[in-house]
């Protein structure tokens, strides 16, 4: 054995501790960052839903979820029906709450509820006092409605078929939430989900429940191919909660 031979096995035994001792730390670190995630810590939490569900229903649910995991991020977007499929299956985001079915192979959407349409009118209207409206008292109104393709539009159009009623429909805009701008504004009346007259938040227009009223369904998606969490968990109870306290026709 030469001299050189002690040195150069305590070189190799040193190289080996170290790399032993960076594993360790390694794996310490992990254990960490597990131990964050599941506590929510530095977690992205990634949530669409459609405008109608944006104002009200969907950040009292991210209210809750927020005060269960205080160090959550959480990622809102407000999405158009066109945008919502591509959301959740090619932007692979986990969660989405619409007022319309999806029908896709790689996702579920589960019916959390349901919401009527209302009257939406000027706060001085001679119409804004009654308790309930039938849709053919709001035949003599100027009519701020959707187009017939749209979930709001299709409602309208079915309740006017089976009342036998023709609105006069002067003004068509996107959004439920631009409608009830509209009427602030003095455009006319119009027909939206309760949910969007309720949390609407224009001064000078009031929102009155019609007879005999559609309903829009509040469905929430889920990506099946996107990893589940405590956090997933927590938000799907937070969703059966929260349809049980302001949505009719609850699905369990």
């Amino acid at each position: 054995m030469t001299i050189a031979e002690p040195a150069l096995r305590d070189a190799e035994a040193n190289a080996l501790f170290r790399e032993i001792e960076h594993l360790h730390h390694g794996i310490e670190n992990l254990e960490h960052v597990v131990a964050r995630l599941a506590a929510g810590e530095n977690a992205v939490f990634q949530l669409g839903a459609s405008p109608s569900l944006s104002r009200g229903f969907a950040p009292a649910l991210l209210h809750g979820l927020q005060r269960a995991y205080p160090k959550l991020i959480i990622q809102f977007d407000v999405l158009s029906v066109e945008q919502m499929t591509d959301y959740l299956v090619v932007g692979r985001n986990e969660y989405g709450l619409s007022v319309y079915e999806i029908d896709h192979p790689n996702l579920t959407s589960t019916q959390l509820g349901s919401v009527p349409l209302v009257a939406v009118l000027p706060a001085s209207d001679r119409l804004a006092s009654k308790a309930a409206l039938a849709i053919k008292e709001l035949s003599e109104l100027p009519l701020i409605s959707f187009a017939p393709e749209t979930p709001h539009g299709r409602a309208i159009a079915g309740m006017c078929q089976r009342a036998g009623v023709q609105l006069a429909i002067t003004t068509r805009v996107r959004f439920a939430e631009t409608a009830c701008a509209f009427v602030a504004h003095g455009l006319g009346a119009t027909i939206v989900d309760e949910q969007t007259a309720r949390d609407a938040g224009f001064t000078g227009i009031t929102w009155v429940p019609l007879r005999d009223a559609a309903v829009l369904p509040v469905y929430l998606h889920r990506n099946q191919e996107a990893p589940r969490s405590k956090v997933s968990a927590a938000f799907e109870a937070l969703c059966r909660q929260g349809a049980a306290a302001s949505l009719v026709g609850k699905h369990r």
